[in-house]
């Protein structure tokens, strides 16, 4: 369970790098890295079907065990689509980015682990209640920043 949710960790850090390697140089590179993060939570999956047969969809974890299945999932067209074309120049399918994005969502399974933990739930209760407040300060915020913006562009239009 520590392994995985170490390379959740990694895998998330890795799709960042890839992003910013993508949008700096125009092409995706270290896609030997994608497969072998492809590899280990297919992997994983796979070990845990075999080990809690039926438990896997009926257990108390089936709820996440279906979430890992689908992201892993979604990881395997990401990697069939992504060898596929990988010979073409014009690979830069929105479709790919959006199963991409999807992978970012495996990182909700480090949530998890951290429920364990007292303060994390303090934490947790904390910002679920100030949600409401968070939302009328922003708001106050935007109108303000709007404000700003409105009189300084009103007195720059006599400086042009």
């Amino acid at each position: 369970e520590s392994f995985i949710m170490i390379m959740i960790v990694l895998n998330t850090i890795f799709m960042g790098v890839q992003v910013h390697h993508s949008a700096v140089s125009g092409r995706m590179r270290f896609q030997g890295m994608g497969y072998a993060f492809t590899c280990i939570f297919t992997a994983d999956i796979l070990y845990r079907l075999v080990a809690w047969r039926v438990d896997f969809f009926w257990g108390e974890e089936r709820y996440w065990n279906l979430f890992d299945s689908a992201v892993v999932l979604s990881m395997l067209v990401d990697s069939f689509i992504t060898f596929g074309t990988s010979r073409t120049p014009s690979s830069n399918f929105s479709l790919l980015r959006i199963v991409r994005l999807v992978r970012l969502v495996r990182l909700m399974q480090f949530m998890r682990a951290l429920e364990a933990f007292h303060d994390f739930h303090v934490l947790k209760a904390t910002l679920q209640r100030s949600c409401k407040a968070l939302t009328w300060t922003l708001l106050l915020i935007f109108v303000l920043l709007y404000a700003a913006a409105i009189a300084m562009t009103d007195s720059a239009i006599g400086k042009c």
